[in-house]
């Protein structure tokens, strides 16, 4: 912009530092830009790696979708020292009025989050990954089991069921299966795939709405 001849050596100096003014304003209510945004669920989190283990978080009704019978009890409880030796950790139970039927969910931190995903990883008999649970995540692939562990910024998050029937649509495959558990390990993955939306949940990232439209 061309500043007229007729203006001043002391409006020059005041128009330089209106401008000025303005542009710091401008920039302080300019939005973070995509590029500087995080890139990945992974790095969006990154800094909750000094997170609180716990699972406490979870509500029974982001759970029920996962179980057949109504949750009448969720239940809270430190991890035993043997899991976590520092003892940050905790372990939830949603359990329905149906006996010994219920979904575990259990959450390691800090310095022990890695070590429980490592034993948890090298109890199977077939590590398999299950996509989209946290960063890294793992199932057995030869166990007839919907048990999955992952983890993600700084937490290791595991959870089971105390039988794969009470999720829904499981019964009807059992039961076309001769009334055994052999389903098939693509049912499993799903399972799997669809508890561990509670850790990514836990985490703060990936999709937390579970899929069970494979199993119908």
């Amino acid at each position: 912009m061309r500043i007229r001849p007729a203006l001043t050596t002391a409006s020059l100096i005041l128009i330089a530092a209106s401008a000025a003014a303005c542009s710091s304003g401008s920039n302080a209510a300019t939005p973070t830009s995509p590029a500087s945004a995080p890139s990945s669920p992974s790095a969006a989190v990154a800094g909750a790696s000094t997170a609180k283990a716990t699972c406490a978080q979870l509500t029974a009704a982001q759970v029920q979708p996962l179980l057949v019978q109504p949750v009448t009890k969720v239940t809270h409880k430190a991890v035993p020292d043997q899991v976590s030796l520092n003892g940050t950790a905790q372990q939830c139970t949603f359990a329905t009025s149906e006996s010994q039927q219920a979904i575990t969910v259990t959450v390691v931190g800090g310095a022990d989050a890695d070590n429980d995903f490592i034993g948890q990883q090298r109890s199977l008999s077939k590590p398999v990954s299950v996509p989209g649970i946290g960063q890294k995540s793992v199932r057995d692939g030869d166990d007839n089991t919907s048990t999955i562990t992952a983890e993600a910024s700084g937490l290791s998050c595991s959870v089971a069921t105390s039988a794969e029937d009470q999720i829904p649509g499981v019964a009807a495959l059992e039961q076309a299966a001769g009334d055994t558990s052999d389903i098939g390990d693509a049912k499993f993955a799903a399972i799997s795939a669809a508890l561990g939306t509670l850790c990514n949940r836990i985490f703060g990232s990936g999709y937390t709405t579970p899929n069970l439209s494979g199993l119908k």
